[in-house]
C-alpha cells in the first residue's frame, strides 16, 4: 500500500510520516530529516483506501487470486521536503530542521 494518511491518524516519527510532520509543524517541534529529504513516496487518503477495499470485496467473486497493489500513483507522490513546503505555506511556522546526517545543513526559515 501507499503511505496512508487521514483523519484520526496520530503518526509517530517512524510511522505515519504525513501525520508526524504535520503534528510536529503545528506544535513547532524540531524536525529531524534523515538523508536529504528528497525521498519520494506516493500518498493515499484513508477514505480512498477504504473505497478500494470495498470495491475489491464487491467484486471478489469475479477476481482471480493474485497480488493487488493499492497506491496513490505517480500523480500523488511527495517528498519530505515537498510536504514541509506545503505545511510551511499553510501554517507559516518557523521550521527548525535538524539533519540526521551532514548531507542536509541546519537551517531556519
Amino acid at each position: 500500500m501507499s503511505c496512508i494518511y487521514g483523519t484520526r491518524q496520530f503518526g509517530v516519527e517512524d510511522q505515519g510520516w504525513v501525520a508526524w510532520l504535520t503534528i510536529a509543524t503545528l506544535l513547532e517541534k524540531p524536525i529531524t530529516i534523515y538523508g536529504d529529504g528528497k525521498q519520494v513516496r506516493d500518498v493515499l487518503y484513508v477514505t480512498d483506501l477504504v473505497k478500494a477495499f470495498d470495491a475489491f470485496i464487491q467484486k471478489r467473486d469475479k477476481l482471480h487470486h493474485g497480488v493487488y497493489n493499492i497506491g496513490g500513483g505517480i500523480e500523488n507522490t511527495m517528498s519530505l521536503l515537498e510536504l514541509l513546503d506545503v505545511l510551511e505555506d499553510l501554517t507559516a511556522p518557523v521550521l527548525l530542521l535538524r539533519p540526521y546526517s551532514s548531507s542536509l545543513a541546519l537551517f531556519e526559515t
